[in-house]
């Protein structure tokens, strides 16, 4: 194990150490199960704010909280919501909220890092996966949200969350706009009053991952007062089944609560929390060139699929699908710090008046690692490896990304008797938001002895500024895969020479224009500014008829929001709109309730850009529902049954890199269209399906949970993506390329002497000729000098073997149709790409869906303390992206995954060491029926095989012990 997080981990043993013994010191007389089972419900927060913990362990949630912020029994609201708790956590054995939603909440679709591209990246063990792009009931959701409010960063790790909620539907009143498909809510662990505990845990797993966790709680009147601390602590250091992908992290929560004046129940807390992450990511996709009988840039996962006996040729036969994805080393990682912090006060104001008021603040900061210059796996000696081994080579940049929010939110909740036999409650509130972010791309350049940058002022509006770039770095991955990268760092000395860390883009008041308002150099791509605010007003109003028989809801939402690109200083724009909820219970009999309900929300488009530059539209979504709601044998079994309808409005998306290289290709000769942005498109699509879910208790000793789910998606209008032409070269009426000054490019004849620099200068003993258009569409006399075009877009591919890279010969136009190729290339798909067909499915997420988690506990005989559990997850009808197949007539076909069936078992054993602590051994065996199933994928633009994947994460033991005080 590394120093330093050993480091950490005897730091949180020692911790939790000293909490054991401030507990014992207080004299508890009875064992954490004995608690467990004795301890009546906890207050958290004061009603109508509190969340109650449940005393009996089990899966079931007793309250909810996360539709208006206010709390409220879940079986008497008309919305679906599934909730995991601690217990199942635990349980599951899983750490963080994106593995918990993606492999074991119900129907929910996989966070893609970059959706609609030919890999698998986001379903195995160690991808990076977005944390708003998950998918609930087949529609884009709002993300993750941190207690109802502000967003919860892409770390989400689990050591300081009590429970997990899955709120399906365009629910808003609390949340604000949003996406049709619904939202996640995270709930911090909370100081309690009265009780007074500590947990430390120790987890290893089969690949050699080792975490170290602490929860304590420590409650006791101080000046007359309650007060309550808790405190958790996490150090991970996460390894997978892939060379050198790791994750390492440490994060600290805390909260401090202070019952300030018990005549009214005024409650303070104070809320922080820092979790760090640094990891190194997989990067699927690799190639490889320069070997006989293998086209260049072969994918090496081609290879692999088809057991390709060239493997053999290639670093020593030692290629396999644990390491491929890991070639690029140490240069691609991310180091992300988030922290969180909040204030809270709840209070009494009258016996039918209660009011809370939250501030937060949470500061994000990433630096994304990735290895540029990449020039993918080279044999010795050739391509510009200068290695007498295989090498990669490429040099450290990095896009470093700062995110700052605050936000205000006050409630007041009132109750009242309208009428006779009725109970009424409204909640009002009231809420600003702001966000901050910066994104800069920074790399790393030449300083002199006095650190000094070093500069030519004649390429100062050059993408570097003027500055030296550090050349690229070849690294022998025969004997150290890992490479050069240390992302801590910030100098490097190469050659003798030194590069040091900066931001490529400067502003510079010389380089100011429309468009560039900051003056930065080479234009504004490589940076962004952004400011957005929302501020809203909200009221719901709860009433309950005839002594309980009906429940009702109304709420209503008004935000206003405004975002601004300070970047291209783009105007800000502004929107508001109404967001709404109705919804009605019948409770039928004492077990049975009947519910329906129609939400609507507002959702801005955040400030996104369509391919032409112009603001999209807001957008909105809409979801009806009904169904059932059950609870039998005194809540031992209860649930919902639910049928849904859902329509999204102007969702907007941004276009992926990859749909991007292909319809906007980056040139060698001019560049590329889209660099002062990322261009999005916004569509309209509808789904409906049905949801079940349950939860048992049948005995102390079980514990049950089922979610099963089926979804139907389909698009609503075309979008079209055009086709553009970037690599126009000047010519004359004669069909001549020329340079700037209209003079005719020369070029050798024999292909072997290189261009001239400046296409005419050559040494007497040179013959040359001019070159021409149909020169480069059929070659010369000899075949020399054809134009090697991309089959997806008719990018040329060799343009500095045709002399276009001769300064004055690209006009530096891009964005130019397709129609106006020089060469007469016509994709095959037309054009313009069609991104979607009106009345296509819906891709994202899977059509049905099934999950169980049950547990049984002994509790008598010789096998009292036992544990004995499983898992099952299972999904079909997963449609990851269409293709446009140029070998069937251009036939637009549908990939789906495979049907995925994960088998996760789980055991444990529980007993006392001393009368005060007890140790619980857990084992987890996931993913315990594993396949080694590998996928080829094609690709979108013309259906030929562009990579191959696995699909299954292998077997993975989990060992866990846990100690409690």
């Amino acid at each position: 194990m590394n120093p330093a997080h050993l480091r950490k981990f005897t730091a949180t043993l020692s911790v939790c150490a000293i909490a054991g013994v401030s507990v014992m010191a207080q004299g508890a007389a009875t064992t954490p199960a004995e608690t467990r089972q004795q301890q009546p419900e906890v207050e958290v927060v004061l009603a109508p704010f509190e969340v109650v913990a449940d005393a009996r362990d089990s899966y079931e949630a007793l309250n909810f909280s996360s539709l208006s912020g206010t709390n409220r029994p879940l079986n008497r609201l008309p919305i679906t919501a599934e909730v995991m708790g601690s217990a199942l956590i635990a349980d599951l054995g899983v750490t963080d909220a994106l593995s918990l939603l993606n492999q074991y909440a119900t129907g929910v679709g996989v966070g893609l890092a970059s959706a609609g591209s030919p890999t698998l990246s986001g379903f195995l063990g160690g991808d990076r996966a977005a944390s708003g792009a998950t998918r609930l009931r087949g529609l884009a959701s709002s993300g993750i949200r941190r207690n109802g409010f502000l967003n919860a960063g892409s770390l989400v790790d689990l050591y300081s969350m009590e429970r997990t909620e899955v709120i399906r539907g365009p629910q808003s009143l609390l949340y604000g706009q949003g996406q049709a498909g619904g939202v996640t809510n995270l709930v911090t662990k909370k100081a309690l009053f009265g009780r007074s505990f500590a947990r430390a845990q120790l987890r290893a797993d089969s690949v050699g991952s080792l975490r170290g966790q602490l929860d304590a709680n420590i409650s006791s009147p101080v000046a007359g007062k309650r007060t309550a601390l808790g405190f958790q602590a996490m150090a991970d250091e996460g390894r997978y089944w892939r060379d050198l992908v790791t994750k390492d992290l440490t994060g600290v929560h805390g909260e401090a609560a202070v019952e300030v004046f018990p005549t009214s129940a005024t409650t303070v807390r104070v809320e922080w929390e820092r979790v760090t992450r640094e990891s190194l990511d997989p990067r699927p996709g690799i190639t490889v060139s320069g070997v006989a009988g293998v086209p260049s840039a072969t994918a090496i996962s081609i290879l692999l699929a088809n057991h390709d006996p060239a493997l053999e040729r290639i670093v020593g036969g030692r290629l396999s699908w644990n390491n491929i994805d890991s070639l690029s080393g140490s240069s691609n990682g991310t180091i992300t710090t988030e922290r969180a912090l909040s204030a809270t006060a709840s209070s009494r104001l009258a016996p039918w008046l209660q009011g809370q008021v939250m501030a937060m603040n949470s500061n994000n900061d990433t630096e994304q690692f990735t290895p540029n210059g990449f020039t993918h796996l080279r044999p010795a000696r050739t391509s510009g490896n200068p290695l007498d081994t295989w090498g990669v080579g490429y040099y450290p940049t990095l896009i470093a990304v700062e995110s700052r929010s605050r936000g205000v939110r006050g409630l007041l909740t009132a109750d009242f008797a309208p009428l006779r036999r009725t109970k009424a409650s409204v909640v009002l509130g009231a809420e600003t938001r702001r966000t901050e972010s910066t994104s800069f791309t920074e790399r790393f350049y030449e300083v002199n002895a006095n650190g000094d940058f070093l500069v030519t002022a004649a390429q100062a509006n050059n993408a570097d500024a003027g500055r030296n770039l550090t050349p690229v770095q070849w690294v022998n991955v025969e004997s150290d895969m890992r490479g050069f990268v240390d992302m801590a760092q910030r100098e490097y000395v190469f050659s003798g020479r030194t590069y040091r860390r900066a931001r490529q883009k400067l502003p510079n008041p010389a380089f100011v224009a429309p468009g560039n308002p900051y003056g930065f150099n080479g234009g504004p791509a490589g940076a962004s500014l952004t400011e957005t605010a929302g501020d809203a007003l909200f009221a719901v109003l709860f009433t309950s008829w005839l002594d309980g028989r009906i429940d009702t809801l109304v709420g209503a939402r008004r935000d206003w929001v405004s975002s601004r690109n300070l970047t291209i200083g783009a105007p800000a724009l502004k929107g508001a709109d109404y967001s709404g909820n109705a919804g009605l219970v019948w409770s039928a009999t004492k077990h049975l309730s009947r519910y329906v309900s129609a939400s609507s929300n507002f959702s801005p488009s955040s400030g996104l850009l369509d391919v032409k530059g112009a603001p999209l539209p807001n957008g909105r979504g809409e979801g009806r529902e009904a169904g059932l709601k059950f609870s039998f044998f005194e809540g031992r079994l209860s649930g919902s049954a639910t049928r849904f309808w859902a329509k999204s409005r102007n969702e907007s998306e941004v276009v992926s890199a990859n749909v991007r290289d292909v319809t906007d290709p980056l040139s060698s000769v001019n560049g590329r269209y889209y660099t002062a942005f990322s261009p999005a498109i916004n569509y309209d699509r509808h789904s409906d399906g049905y949801e079940l879910t349950l939860t048992a208790q049948p005995t102390r000793n079980w514990r049950l949970q089922a979610g099963v789910s089926r979804t139907e998606g389909r698009e609503g209008s075309a979008v079209f993506l055009p086709f553009f032409y970037n690599d126009e070269f000047r010519t004359n009426a004669q069909g001549q390329v020329t340079l700037a000054d209209g003079t005719p490019l020369r070029v050798p004849l024999d292909p072997n002497i290189p261009v001239a620099t400046d296409g005419r200068s050559y040494a007497a003993s040179v013959a040359t000729q001019v070159i021409t258009v149909d020169m480069m569409r059929n070659g010369d006399a000899a075949g020399n000098y054809r134009a090697s075009l991309d089959p997806e877009n008719g990018r040329i591919r060799n343009p500095g073997a045709l002399g276009l890279l001769v300064p004055g010969v690209g006009t530096g136009r891009t964005g130019l149709p397709i129609a106006q190729h020089q060469l007469g290339f016509r994709p095959t798909a037309g054009e313009a790409l069609e991104a979607r067909r009106g009345g296509d499915r819906t891709t994202g997420y899977p059509r049905q869906s099934f999950t169980f988690t049950g547990t049984h506990t002994f509790t008598r005989g010789r096998l009292k303390g036992l544990m004995l559990g499983a898992n099952v997850t299972y999904t079909s009808g997963y449609m990851l992206y269409y293709y446009l197949n140029a070998a069937s007539a251009n036939a637009r076909q549908e990939y789906y995954l495979p049907n995925r069936t994960l088998f996760n078992l789980m055991t444990g054993y529980e007993f006392k060491l001393t009368r005060r602590v007890t140790w619980k051994m857990q084992l987890n065996v996931n993913n315990a029926i594993a396949r080694d199933e590998v996928r080829y994928l094609p690709n979108l633009a013309n259906g030929q095989i562009a990579n191959a994947s696995k699909f299954y994460d292998p077997r993975l033991f989990v060992w866990t012990n846990t100690f409690e005080f």
